[in-house]
């Protein structure tokens, strides 16, 4: 090669020889590569986080459901419950009432009527005539009527 070709290609290329230029076109090409293989390791990558994603939205749904489910079911737990208080809240309520009613029409206070209104047999009631209430199986002396 000549001085003045050499002149030109240097002057073609920014002052590069032949030589030069292969040698930066190889390390053009080996950034390329490793360019590429970067780009396929951060698709990879990628593809990795976007499985991971999916899997992790999947979670948040079913967990979503299982949330609403036991709020529904926490929610009627709650009306049952506030029914409970309002029907005992009634009861309290009538319960008053009947004592106050109780107080007002009776000689006797509510303790005694209820000492006095216990459901037991007939002829143990301290009120009854032990003669004339007891079945006739239950007396041990003999009718005075018969």
């Amino acid at each position: 090669m000549s001085l003045a070709q050499d002149l030109r290609t240097r002057r073609r290329h920014r002052g590069m020889t032949p030589w030069q230029l292969i040698q930066k076109i190889g390390r053009l090409e080996q950034e390329a590569d490793e360019s590429t293989c970067r780009i396929v390791e951060l698709a990879t990558e990628n593809d990795g986080l976007r499985a991971d994603r999916s899997e992790l939205e999947a979670q948040l749904r079913r967990q979503a459901i299982q949330a609403s489910e036991a709020i529904r079911q926490l929610e009627g737990n709650i009306r049952l419950r506030d029914r409970q208080i309002d029907d005992l809240q009634r009861k309290v309520t009538i319960g008053v009432r009947a004592e106050h009613v109780i107080a007002k029409t009776q000689e006797l206070d509510p303790e005694e009527i209820r000492k006095h209104c216990t459901p037991v047999p007939l002829w143990q009631s301290p009120l009854a005539d032990p003669d004339r209430t007891r079945p006739a199986w239950a007396r041990t002396e003999p009718d005075p009527a018969a």
